[in-house]
């Protein structure tokens, strides 16, 4: 595991690591999130495996914009108006 400090070069590194399909894990304001490529199978087992989590508990998907959100889940219209108002 390597540690970097933030910076722009420290954002390409994490980039580069997550295409590659690896995981890369953050702090956030409360916890520290482990980032992966959530279309790339492997690259999410690994997560699974490093937290020891049962598959039956799904992780979290931070998507850019909805069109992305409708890809990967089924949005119904009250939801879609729940989603476009926040």
């Amino acid at each position: 595991m390597k540690i970097i400090k933030i910076s722009s070069a420290a954002v390409a590194t994490a980039a580069a690591i997550l295409k590659k399909g690896g995981v890369v894990i953050c702090p956030t304001d409360t916890v520290y999130g482990f980032l992966a490529d959530a279309s790339n199978k492997k690259a999410v087992a690994k997560i699974y495996n490093i937290k020891k989590r049962p598959k039956s508990k799904p992780l979290a998907v931070f998507v850019t914009d909805l069109k992305t959100a409708g890809e990967l889940a089924q949005i119904d219209e009250e939801q879609n108006k729940i989603l476009k108002k926040y």
